[in-house]
Parts: structure tokens; C-alpha cells; sequence
């Protein structure tokens, strides 16, 4: 049909009553649906805030009170220090006699002559080793030392043993022009014969005079 054989009546409804106008864009929402929404967020808010007072008193729950930590403080300054009584056990048990330490110089190397000496004094009465192993000693003693020598060890040691099978008894004197010095010295003669010294078979005495130790003659 041509353009010009419509009808000059022809009308179109407003636009606003079309239905697309009205639905265009899904605004304004149904009926009914808003107070939908705003009874969803009410409620979200109720369990959030329900939420946070749970967590709130959880928290308390496990947080220790004053009262506690005034206990724990108190018993951690009861408590004993267990380094005290080590460090007590081994200050009260000196490694030697105190005179003793006063000298600490080094002892003297003993000569051959006189080792050799001392080595053949082994079938000799027990006096006449005595005697030389004194001299020896007495010679690493030197003038300030109160320490035996390490290689006389083992003829003491061999002394020891022949004091536990003679019956006999002997007295040595220790002197030094430095009292201190005879007392350390004597004191280390009774620490290395220490078994005949409380069986009574050598008594040690010290006094003030020369470098020298002797056995006294009963």
C-alpha cells in the first residue's frame, strides 16, 4: 500500500502509557518488595552485632584477671635460684690447701744425679730413700715454690707403699725462711703421705730457718 493511501484518522497511545515504558529498566520495583529488603538488612545487622558480643566475651573469658597475674608474679619470685647451691658447692670445696695456693710458683726440673740416685734407693732402708727423695724435692722447691714436681709422682707414690708395710715411724722437719712458705710446704708432704701421717707413721713439723727438708732421728 502507498504512503498516501493511509487514513488521516490514525492515532498513537501516549507514551507513557506504553507498557515498555513503564517496565523499562526494572524501576519502580513491584509491590511488596521493599519492605522484603529492608527486613533482609535488619536481621543481617541483629547477626553481626549478635556475632560481635560472642567474640567480645570469649576474649574476656580467656584473658587472665589481675588477680591471677599478681599469682604468677608471686610465684616466680618464690621460686628458689637453682644456681645458688652449685655455685656454693663449688666455692666450699678448695682443690687445695689455702697456704698451699699462696705459692704458686712452678717447681724446679729435678737433675739427673739426683733421679738416679733416688732410683737406686729402692733396696735401701726406707729412711735412706726417704732422705733422698726429701733432697729431691727440696729441690724442685727451689726458693718460692710449695708444688712437687711431676716426675718425682711416682717415687712417691713407691714411698706410700713402703710406709704401709714398715712398722717403724719417722719425723720430718720442713723450714723455710718464710713461715707461710715451711706451712705450705709442710702442709703438701702430709696431703702426699696422707695414710702414714693418720696412722701415725710420719709426722710433719715446720719452722722458720733454711731451705730444707730432713728427717729427724728419733
Amino acid at each position: 500500500m502507498a504512503v498516501t493511501d493511509l487514513p488521516d484518522s490514525i492515532s498513537f497511545p501516549p507514551a507513557g502509557d506504553r507498557p515498555s515504558a513503564r517496565r523499562r529498566g526494572g524501576w519502580p520495583p513491584p509491590a511488596g518488595t521493599l519492605p522484603v529488603v529492608i527486613g533482609v538488612l535488619v536481621l543481617t545487622s541483629l547477626l553481626l552485632g549478635a556475632a560481635l558480643l560472642v567474640a567480645l566475651s570469649d576474649a574476656r573469658a580467656s584473658a587472665p584477671s589481675a588477680v591471677d597475674l599478681e599469682a604468677v608474679e608471686s610465684d616466680a619470685t618464690a621460686a628458689p635460684d637453682p644456681v645458688a647451691p652449685i655455685a656454693a658447692t663449688a666455692t666450699s670445696a678448695p682443690l687445695s690447701p689455702p697456704s698451699v695456693a699462696n705459692f704458686p710458683a712452678d717447681p724446679s726440673p729435678i737433675p739427673v744425679d739426683l733421679l738416679t740416685r733416688l732410683e737406686g734407693a729402692s733396696d735401701s732402708p726406707l729412711e735412706t730413700e726417704l732422705g733422698f727423695l726429701l733432697d729431691a724435692v727440696q729441690h724442685g722447691f727451689s726458693r718460692n715454690s710449695a708444688r712437687l714436681e711431676p716426675t718425682l709422682r711416682s717415687y712417691v707414690y713407691r714411698m706410700t707403699s713402703r710406709f704401709v708395710w714398715n712398722p717403724e715411724s719417722f719425723r720430718i722437719a720442713v723450714t723455710a725462711p718464710d713461715p707461710e712458705l715451711a706451712a705450705a710446704r709442710g702442709e703438701l708432704l702430709k696431703s702426699l703421705f696422707e695414710d702414714a701421717v693418720a696412722t701415725g707413721r710420719l709426722d710433719v713439723g715446720t719452722g722458720t730457718g733454711p731451705h730444707a727438708l730432713m728427717v729427724i732421728p728419733d
